[in-house]
Parts: structure tokens; C-alpha cells; sequence
């Protein structure tokens, strides 16, 4: 993402908040000549973050693919949604799903700064469409992923897993003591 910063020129800031995972990589990043063009702020209460998001265009969820984030559910990328910010993910099978899928992002390569920098002039370039893709963001999040919807999915899934499901009665834990026959 720094690195796409470098070819979009001074029109363009990245706000980047929390930890580097070791100060050697902070240093690496601070080294890259995108960084001028980056407001970093370290973390960031969760109070303060949606604040920030209303100071933004655009949300950039590009993490490298590593087989850990491939399977991910980021909550920045819902959160982003939910702002009606349009995503600029990662093109994981999943992100690709849940972004373009419902309309309110693009998907990049995310070694490849020059794609995301594209994709950020895009949006830059036309507030219909970065209104659109908020819209449909904050849609996809209030209809379809939220808590409400996604216990139903989940006790589908525990009554598909357990004939009988006894584990929603409450009996003695062998944990705590109690017996079991």
C-alpha cells in the first residue's frame, strides 16, 4: 500500500493506524518513498476509528497472500463497509466473493502497487461509483453480515452437526466435578 502511494502522487494520503510487527519492518516502511505521502497513527482507540473512517474515501484491505489472511475475515473490511466506504481488498477467492460479490469494492493484486494505485484513481475519479459501492457495502453489512443473520447460519450448522443437540441443556461439566455417564 505504500508503495502505491509513490505512483499516486500528492493528491493522495494513506492513513495507517496500529503496530508495526517488529521495528525493523517499521523502519523498512518508513524508508519507502510512498511514506511521505502517509499519516501514521500508530493505534487508535476503537472509539476514534469510525471518526477517521469518515475522513476517508476509500478502505484499503490489501494484505499480502499468505495462506493465514487468504481464509481471513478482517474486521477493518467490515468495518469499512459499514462507514459505506468503498474496499480495495485483496483478490482472495473469499475477498473477491464478499467485495465484488456485493458490489462494493474492487479487488487487486496486492503485490502489485500499480493495481491498487489504478484502483484508487478509480474511485477518485468517479464519486458516483464511490457512492454507489458505499451504498452497497452498507447494505451487504446490515442485511447479511451481521450477528442477527449470521446466528441463524451458525445454529443451522450446530443442528446439522448434533442429531440431538444436548449441549443446549445445561448439565454437570466434568471440568467443574461433575459427573458424567
Amino acid at each position: 500500500m505504500v508503495h502505491a502511494m509513490e505512483l499516486l502522487g500528492d493528491r493522495f494520503e494513506l492513513v495507517l493506524a496500529g503496530r508495526f510487527v517488529t521495528p525493523e519492518y517499521e523502519a523498512e516502511v518508513r524508508a519507502m518513498a510512498g511514506f511521505e505521502r502517509v499519516r501514521y497513527l500508530q493505534p487508535v482507540p476503537h472509539e476514534q476509528v469510525w471518526g477517521l473512517y469518515g475522513e476517508c474515501d476509500a478502505g484499503l484491505v490489501c494484505l499480502l497472500p499468505l495462506e493465514r489472511y487468504k481464509v481471513s475475515l478482517p474486521v477493518k473490511m467490515f468495518e469499512f463497509m459499514a462507514a459505506g466506504l468503498p474496499v480495495i481488498a485483496s483478490d482472495f477467492p473469499f475477498f473477491r466473493e464478499l467485495v465484488e460479490g456485493n458490489g462494493c469494492g474492487i479487488c487487486v493484486d496486492p503485490e502489485l502497487p500499480e493495481r491498487i494505485a489504478s484502483a484508487a484513481r478509480r474511485l477518485a475519479g468517479d464519486g458516483g461509483l464511490v457512492r454507489q459501492m458505499g451504498e452497497m457495502g452498507r447494505k451487504a453489512v446490515f442485511v447479511k453480515y451481521n450477528w442477527e443473520a449470521e446466528a441463524q447460519t451458525l445454529l443451522g450448522l450446530y443442528a446439522s452437526l448434533v442429531p440431538h443437540p444436548s449441549f443446549l441443556v445445561p448439565r454437570p461439566s466434568p471440568l467443574l466435578g461433575g459427573a458424567h455417564v
